[in-house]
This record gives structure tokens, sequence and C-alpha cells, in this order.
């Protein structure tokens, strides 16, 4: 989506790739409030629900129709937020994985360098291997040990090398939120037809909601109008960590939910095509400091999506 907003007098324009997705409609919602366009540009055609002022139908993969694209909307920065995140079909599909996680990344990355963009790279927690004992700092050396996670960093080093320091790079973690599958959906899903839930307990991360994380982008942005000094990466997430076990146990109480039987397994009990890291927790200082605060604890974001995604179902009925 391309978002533009006044400033002295001109359009700052934002092009969001994704803007079907979960953190893409995420950022059409809060970006929508405010003094903005919204410009769609995506894969597949919105849905009509959607608050487009308009929209580029765009596959990232094809360079010289993103180029026409990209040049054509003129956009002042970019955010890329479209990924191929399923992490165990990346596995089973390493091709799209490079070709959606890693050549599109490098072909926004150069559109971005051809329009004179500045541009943010969505990345992610699986970036590391999982070993390290605290949470991550930006600075930590990735590892990842998953396809999925191995094109993504290979997309930030796209990022890095063509861009040079006219991006930032944000990665975030164990995302939930509207408009998109993801793991608190799936556990709520299974809740209506199972009776028992076997979910990994010895893996933590930092759970993030997409609202969250997209009202804090947008905060960034506000300070990219102002300053050309920020660059290179930032961790943002939702405050604490959980096991995904925690997550799941959560997500029942909170959809009030209690007559189902949830199993705590470790993840050698797993059987998943992709193995994921023990603790992909990420270190939020350096966002904390640039901000002033940090996002809310995890288990407020979650609770006030389940109420959420309770409401609008009432209303679908």
């Amino acid at each position: 989506m391309v978002v533009e907003t006044v400033k002295e007098g001109k359009i700052m324009k934002v092009l969001i790739t994704g803007s079907g997705g979960m953190l893409g409609s995420a950022l059409c919602d809060v970006l929508s409030g405010s003094n903005y366009k919204i410009i769609g540009l995506d894969v597949k055609k919105p849905s009509a629900k959607r608050r487009f002022n308009n929209f580029i139908r765009c596959d990232i993969t094809n360079y010289n129709k993103l180029l026409k694209a990209v040049k054509g909307s003129g956009p002042d920065l970019i955010i890329h937020t479209a990924a191929f995140t399923d992490v165990d079909g990346c596995e089973s599909d390493p091709g799209r994985a490079e070709s959606v996680n890693s050549l599109g990344a490098r072909y926004i990355a150069e559109t971005a360098l051809e329009a004179n963009s500045r541009l943010i790279y969505i990345s992610t927690d699986f970036v590391f291997d999982g070993q390290k004992k605290e949470s991550y700092r930006e600075n930590d050396e990735p590892h990842p040990i998953n396809i999925y996670g191995r094109s993504k960093l290979d997309g930030e080093r796209y990022v890095k090398e063509i861009a040079g320091k006219n991006h930032l790079i944000i990665r975030s973690s164990w995302i939930f939120g509207m408009g998109g599958k993801n793991f608190v959906d799936t556990i709520l899903n299974k809740a209506k037809t199972q009776k028992e839930l076997r979910v990994v307990s010895d893996q933590f991360g930092s759970p993030t909601y997409a609202a969250d994380l997209a009202d804090a982008i947008k905060r960034i942005l506000d300070i990219l109008k102002d300053r050309i000094d920020i660059s290179g990466i930032y961790h943002i997430t939702n405050s604490d960590n959980c096991s995904w076990y925690k997550l799941a146990q959560r997500s029942l109480r909170f959809a009030n939910i209690y007559d189902i039987d949830l199993i705590p397994i470790t993840s050698q009990e797993l059987d998943r095509p992709a193995e994921r890291p023990m603790i992909s927790i990420l270190d939020n200082a350096r966002f904390v400091k640039l901000l002033g605060r940090p996002m809310r604890p995890w288990e407020k974001a979650l609770e006030e999506y389940i109420r959420l995604r309770r409401q609008r179902r009432k209303k679908d009925v």
C-alpha cells in the first residue's frame, strides 16, 4: 500500500508490500485514522472491506512489473511486509522461500534504490538458532536453523548491501492478529473440534500483536519525517515472553474455553518438518530508547485481540 501524509505542504508517500496480509492489514487500519492516503500493493486483489484509496496488483518476484509499480507511485519510503511465512511450507518448498523471501527482498531493495526511496524491511526472530540463554540483541550473530530463517536472513543481507544506510530492518516474532494465519487462531479453531491439544512447552519467544507492531511502525514513521539518522536493525515485540504452551493456555482462558485438555510436550516430541529455535526472545532496548517506552505486555495485547476477534465473529453471524 502507498501511504501519503502532508508535511510542510509536501506529500510523504509510503509504499507497503503485502497490504492484504496480517501486518499489512494492521498498518492499513492504523494509518487510516490519520492524514494518510493508502494504496495497496499485493499479489492478490484486496478484500472489499479494506479501506484503500487505490490498489496496485503486483507480484514482488516479477522485477520488471515491480519496478514499474514502484516508479509509478514514486514513494519516499517503502515498507516491505510481503513474505512467505509458512515455516514448514518453506521447508518443503525451498524454491518458493528463496524466490519470495530472498529474491523478493532483493528486488524491493533494488527498486527502492532506483526510486530513491528509504526502505523498511520486516524480518524475524527465526534468523537466530535459539541457543543463547538470554534475549537476542540486534548485534548478535544470526544463525538460522531452518529454510524460512535462512531466506529472511538473505533478505536482510540484500537490503543492507543494496540500500546501504538508507534502510531499517525490523525483526519481530510470533505475530498474531486479524487477516492471516497465526498460532492463536489455530489453537482456538482446533479447540472447537478437539478435546485434547498437545503444545510445545520448551520453546520461548515474545508474542506480538500485529496491531501493536503496526502502531510502533507508525510512530517510527512520525520520527522519520524529521530525522534521517535512523537506520540499521530494531527488534520490536510486545513486552515479556512465554512458551508456545503458555500462549495456548492464555488464548484458551481469554476465550473462556475450559473443557479441553492442554498437554505440554517437548520439541523432540514435535513432528514438524522445520526445526524451531528454542529461545528466540528479542531484546527491545534499542527500540525503547528510540520511542521512549516499550510496547505493552503480550498478555494484555492477546486479551484485546481475542475480545475483538469475538466481536467481529458475532457481527459476521
